[in-house]
This record gives structure tokens, C-alpha cells and sequence, in this order.
């Protein structure tokens, strides 16, 4: 049965989409670790070789060997979804993305998935750290379409690049708590496509519609902005939201994340009536299995909301501003720990996370740490 897709309501991210969606901004960096790619390349037997193996990047070449069909982002890959009028499916990833491999694993490496999506669609890869921009635009079409974003950036295109459907992690066929599989909604996308191909046209072009008319600048200057009253009230939003039992915030199941902008606005309250919320969800996730306690650093966010059980990704963008967080907080109760912790997060960052060349890697790999590391900038 083919899948009926609606625009949902947008994030207030939104307005990053460009509506000049793919205007290509060069920003490659290089990747500095590939022996993960090559292991992966050199250690099961190779069967299938795609376009993706003329590629220097490790995060292409990890897929270099799966019998899906992919093609690297190019002229060759849309000029062909415009010449057989085919939809693209565009899953955006990193090299030490843990889904990403998840999803490498059970999904594309496996013969059953390849043909139909061969069959279907154009398949596309991107590194997101070769190509920011992508990323970018299409992360903001996936956070206004579903209202959260994350790494695999799975993403249906019409043949003109407009975006119309798109997830993150599919599971490859439908699961106990109710998530469709990768498999069924490939399956309804097609469906879809082929008997009304102009309905799917007309739900990307209502959510690039709405794109821009939310992008767009307002005609005439409205009234002055509270940027006081507006702080106040996020901070009670967040407040509302705070787990002051067990630290953070967050749902009482599922995973958590440190939040990091959301401590820093905690330790900017001017009246500092928030302090508690503060150093309760700093202590916690110090004492608890977020920060590794023997290498250093934080990982990406825990699994569940004590803490304890870790997604063991770590990034350097999460690393830096807890270091600062945690170096401010010291500042602002004096507590020594706080202090330790800012120091032990600096050396994690000079030691592990430091490139010979210059520079710092982007990531640590969740899969093999301390052996692969990603992209490092200038």
C-alpha cells in the first residue's frame, strides 16, 4: 500500500535551509584515518564494487564494496535521476558514526536491500565532513519534516533534489516498538512514486514553499526584540524540562543528552536562581558513564537517562564546550571538581584528539577507539 506523506510541522531550524538548496561551497577537509575503511575493504570477501571505490575519502570507501549501486554526490548521479525521472535517496553519514556502520552492516552490505533500491532509486553517499553544505541544507529539510535530526541523514529527493521524505536510523525491517522498516518504506515509497509521482512532487514543493516564506526577511521592522524577556522565558522552558532527580533533561526513557547550550544559558541566568539544576546535572554526568573515567573526555550521550551506560562516540564540538563549561562552573562555585574535570577533558583533547599535522580530529570512532579518528580541520 503506498504511503501517503504530509509536510509536518517545521523546527526552528528551519530557516537554515537555503532555498538555493544545492549550491556547491567547496570546504573539503582531509580525513586522516583509513585504515578502518581498508579493514573493512580487505577482510570479507569482495564481491561488489561500486563507483564509490574511485573515492580517497574512508567514509565513501566503506561502502565501496556493498552491491548497492551508489554514486558519490555529482553531475553523474543527477543528471541520471532527471534522465530516468527516478527518485534519489541521499543518506548522508561520517566515518566514525556509529549508525552509520550499524546501518553499513545490516542494510547495504545485504543483497536483498541492494536490488530493490538498484531498481528504485538513485542512491547517493556524502561525508559529511567533505561536504558541509549538504549536510547543512539537508539536516535543516529533516529536522522541519520530523522535527529531530542525526547521523545516518536518510533523505528522499524528487529528481530535481527536493526533498519529500526522510528519517535517520531505519531499522532494516519493522521492529517491536512499532518503527517501520527500511525495507516496508522503501517499498511504499516506490509504490507511491510510481502511481501518483505528482502528489510526491507537490509535498516537497509545499515544504520548500514553506521554507521560504520562513526564511524570507520580513517586509517591515516589527517590534523591537526583548532579547531579556525572550531569555526568560527559554530558561523556564528548559526548567520545565529537568530531570532533578537523576540530572539533565530529558524524558524519563530513552537517551540523554549533555545539552550543552541549554547549561551554558542555565549558567548565564542572571539571577543565578538555576544554580541547582546546574550542578546537579554536571555532577551527574561527571560521576556517571557519559565521561570516561580512565581516557578522559565525554562521550556522545548515554543510552539511558542515569548516565550510565554510554554511546561510546566521542566528538571534539561536544568535548570543547563542556571543557569550557566545566572550567566557568569552577569559576562560579569554586568547586575543585569542576576544575578536574575541565583539566582532564583538556588533556583527553591535546593527547587523543590532537593531529600530528595541526589541528584536531572532528571524532572518535564508537566502534574502536582510540584507533579512528575523523576529519581534521585547519
Amino acid at each position: 500500500m503506498p504511503i501517503y506523506l504530509r509536510c509536518p510541522r517545521l523546527s526552528d531550524y528551519c530557516h537554515e535551509l537555503g532555498i538555493a538548496l544545492f549550491t556547491a561551497v567547496i570546504g573539503v577537509c582531509s580525513i586522516h584515518s583509513p585504515a578502518r575503511a581498508e579493514e573493512h575493504a580487505t577482510s570479507t570477501e569482495v564481491r561488489h564494487t561500486n563507483r564509490l571505490a574511485d573515492s580517497n575519502d574512508p567514509y565513501l570507501l566503506l561502502h565501496a564494496h556493498n552491491p548497492v549501486d551508489w554514486y558519490p554526490w555529482g553531475p553523474e548521479a543527477l543528471e541520471k535521476a532527471k534522465r530516468e525521472q527516478k527518485p534519489i535517496f541521499l543518506s548522508i553519514g561520517y566515518s566514525t558514526c556509529f549508525w552509520c556502520r550499524v546501518a553499513e552492516e545490516t542494510i547495504y552490505s545485504r543483497q536483498e536491500f541492494a536490488d530493490p533500491m538498484n531498481a528504485w532509486f538513485v542512491n547517493i553517499k556524502v561525508d559529511r565532513e567533505q561536504r558541509p553544505d549538504i549536510d547543512r541544507l539537508y539536516m535543516a529539510a529533516t529536522q522541519a519534516m520530523t522535527g529531530r535530526g542525526g547521523w545516518p541523514n536518510n533523505v528522499f529527493l524528487t529528481p530535481d533534489l527536493k526533498p519529500f521524505f526522510a528519517g535517520s536510523y531505519f531499522p532494516p525491517h519493522d521492529d517491536e516498538f512499532g518503527r517501520p522498516g527500511f525495507d516496508s518504506i522503501i517499498r511504499s515509497i516506490h509504490a507511491s512514486w510510481v502511481e501518483d509521482p505528482a502528489r510526491m512532487r507537490d509535498t516537497a514543493e509545499k515544504l520548500i514553499a514553506t521554507l521560504r516564506d520562513r526564511q524570507a526577511a520580513p517586509a517591515t521592522a516589527g517590534e523591537p526584540i526583548d532579547s531579556m524577556a525572550l531569555f526568560g522565558r527559554a530558561v523556564v522552558a528548559w526548567v520545565k524540562r529537568a530531570d532533578s532527580e537523576r540530572g539533565g533533561f530529558g524524558a524519563a526513557r530513552g537517551p540523554r543528552f549533555p545539552q550543552q547550550p541549554v547549561l551554558s544559558m542555565l549558567m548565564a541566568d542572571p539571577g543565578g536562581n538555576q544554580i541547582g539544576l546546574l550542578t546537579r546535572a554536571l555532577d551527574a554526568m561527571a560521576a556517571g558513564g557519559i565521561y570516561d573515567h580512565l581516557a578522559g573526555g565525554f562521550h556522545r550521550y548515554a543510552s539511558e537517562p542515569t548516565w550510565s551506560i554510554p554511546h561510546f562516540e566521542k566528538m571534539l564540538c561536544d568535548n570543547a564546550q563542556l571543557l569550557a563549561i566545566y572550567a566557568k562552573a569552577f569559576v562560579l562555585t569554586g568547586d575543585p571538581h569542576y576544575r578536574i574535570v575541565a583539566t582532564e577533558v583538556a588533556d583527553y583533547l591535546t593527547t587523543q584528539m590532537m593531529a600530528p599535522e595541526g589541528g584536531f580530529y572532528t571524532a572518535q570512532d564508537a566502534a574502536d577507539p582510540p584507533g579512528n579518528r575523523s576529519c581534521a580541520r585547519g
